[in-house]
């Protein structure tokens, strides 16, 4: 993990302050190599009844608890 890594680790949210969702913000490579390892999570609601994955816009994302105590231990790359 890079500090650039831990930079964006600590400032991801499902929307930003410019109310941007994360998919709009982040790498696609990123979030994908940060949710593999286990440092976030994204939620991707499912419409039950047809069991199809709403689009990207409903998406959350969470930092996990692994991602929250190596940002913690390594200053979130400051």
């Amino acid at each position: 993990m890079t500090n650039e890594d831990l930079k964006m680790l600590g400032r991801i949210t499902t929307t930003d302050e410019a109310g941007r969702h994360f998919t709009e913000v982040y790498p696609d490579e990123w979030l994908e190599r940060m949710e593999k390892e286990g440092y976030i999570e994204i939620y991707r609601p499912v419409h039950e009844p047809t069991g199809i994955e709403y689009g990207q816009e409903e998406w959350q994302v969470e930092v996990t608890q692994k991602g929250i105590k190596i940002g913690e231990t390594l200053s979130w790359g400051e």
